[in-house]
């Protein structure tokens, strides 16, 4: 069974929305209910369905297991993967320390806040 078909299936049933009648919804017709079994579905298709039940399109083709990335993150975790994206050092420097102990990331976080309060900076927004 196709990944996307799977899970666009699954939030149907879990809406109580029968899988061809929202292939009518979106499309306005019930002939593209096969096509979309195959999981063929058009871009704008899928952008739809995927605003239709709040998840991303990320989640509908099987690339992300989180249904709304946006429902699960404060603002704090929001800026932190705008960080982690924009900023390879500081994807390097996540990289690096994922699979550390706790202690070791204390143990790092302590070195980087004396490097800090040494550099005369008050923050870490400042990477003069």
């Amino acid at each position: 069974m196709n990944e996307t078909y799977k899970r666009i299936k699954e939030l149907c049933d879990s809406n109580n929305i029968k899988f061809s009648r929202l292939c009518e919804e979106i499309t306005g017709s019930l002939g593209n209910t096969p096509t979309w079994n195959k999981g063929n579905i058009r871009n704008e298709h899928l952008v739809q369905i995927a605003n239709r039940f709040k998840v991303t399109t990320d989640y509908l083709l099987g690339k992300s297991n989180i249904p709304n990335l946006e429902a699960a993150e404060d603002d704090e975790v929001m800026e932190l993967r705008q960080q982690l994206a924009e900023r390879p050092e500081m994807k390097t420097l996540f990289s690096l320390t994922k699979y550390a102990s706790k202690q070791k990331v204390e143990s790092i976080n302590n070195m980087l806040q004396q490097f800090r309060d040494e550099s005369g900076h008050g923050d870490y927004d400042d990477p003069a």
